[in-house]
């Protein structure tokens, strides 16, 4: 089965199944599709669906960082460990702690 949407689309249009679908079936999402989905996916915490993003090889990008970091749901940490978090990652400037920080601070 093919789609004409994007992984975005799909997701944002409720075929979460026939998204799931097109990530078993298919060889051929783009690495940019991918990427802009999970990023939904940790927005919306559904780390289950970020998993499956991040296998078949969605990867870490500032936005999808932050978003994860925004939702300050542990499952989506989870799926960045699983998936080669360092705890002491500093690519964005700050460690993973100091953005959470930042997050639960900018709430009070």
């Amino acid at each position: 089965m093919t789609s004409s949407l994007s992984l975005e689309d799909l997701y944002r249009a409720g075929k979460v199944d026939e998204l799931r679908e097109i990530l078993r079936d298919s060889s051929g999402p783009s690495e940019e599709d991918l990427n802009e989905t999970v990023i939904l996916a940790f927005s919306s915490d559904q780390s289950a669906l970020a998993v499956m993003l991040m296998s078949h090889g969605a990867v870490l990008t500032r936005w999808s960082f932050l978003e994860a970091c925004a939702s300050k749901n542990v499952a989506n940490f989870q799926v960045l460990l699983q998936h080669g978090l360092d705890i002491n990652f500093r690519d964005f400037g700050e460690l993973v702690l100091w953005y959470v920080m930042q997050l639960e601070f900018a709430e009070t």
